[in-house]
């Protein structure tokens, strides 16, 4: 659509990671693809391994929102 740009990845586990940004905005698809690479070995890394971690409830992790700030700012 003409109001964001939409990056996916499908993932083997069931989950699919989703980041939107301004249509101004001037991400290339390879830099989004290693962005969502990154936030999913964010995820399988700490998430996948933790064994209280309930797929079928919402992520609650202060260990991944860390990684994700981590990763989306840049850093």
């Amino acid at each position: 659509t003409s109001a964001v740009t939409i990056f996916t990845l499908p993932t083997p586990t069931g989950i699919t990671f989703v980041v939107t940004a301004p249509p101004d905005t001037r991400v290339k698809v390879a830099d989004a693809a290693v962005l969502i690479r990154r936030l999913y070995r964010s995820y399988a890394d700490i998430i996948l391994k933790d064994p209280f971690a309930n797929p079928d409830q919402p992520i609650r992790s202060a260990d991944f929102t860390a990684a994700v700030v981590g990763i989306m700012s840049g850093r």
